[in-house]
Order: structure tokens, then sequence, then C-alpha cells
């Protein structure tokens, strides 16, 4: 019976203990991420393929249903 209310005791101290130090811990500031001119058109790029491809996936998805394999393209 000792042993478990000790466990219990120390358990508490625990918690108090990690959440001084969390709360005492302060977090690094860190700049917010930008996009260089060249990094916004290569995503524009991307976003452009990206919605050509998704233009074609009921064509594709009739192509599997119809176990069509030459044609995906």
């Amino acid at each position: 019976m000792m042993m478990r209310s000790y466990r219990s005791i120390l358990t508490v101290i625990l918690a108090m203990v990690m959440t001084f130090l969390v709360s005492c811990g302060s977090p690094s500031a860190t700049k917010a991420p930008t996009y260089t001119p060249e990094k916004i058109a290569q995503i524009q790029t991307s976003a452009t393929r990206v919605l050509e491809l998704r233009e074609k996936m009921p064509v594709l998805e009739a192509n599997i249903q119809d176990e069509n394999w030459v044609d995906i393209s």
C-alpha cells in the first residue's frame, strides 16, 4: 500500500516538474517562409499540370473499368 501512494505522489511531482519546464521554455522565433518569384512560377506551372491531369481522371476511370490498358495516357 505504501509503494502505491509513493508512486502516485512521484507521478504528481513529475507532472508538476514537466509542466514547469515546458511553461518556462520559450519557443524560438522563426521567420515566416517566403517564396521567391521563381518558386511562385514553378508552383503555378505545377498547379496547371495538376489541373490538366485532374480533368483526365474521368477518362482514366472509364479505361480502368473497361480494362483498356493500352489507351491510358
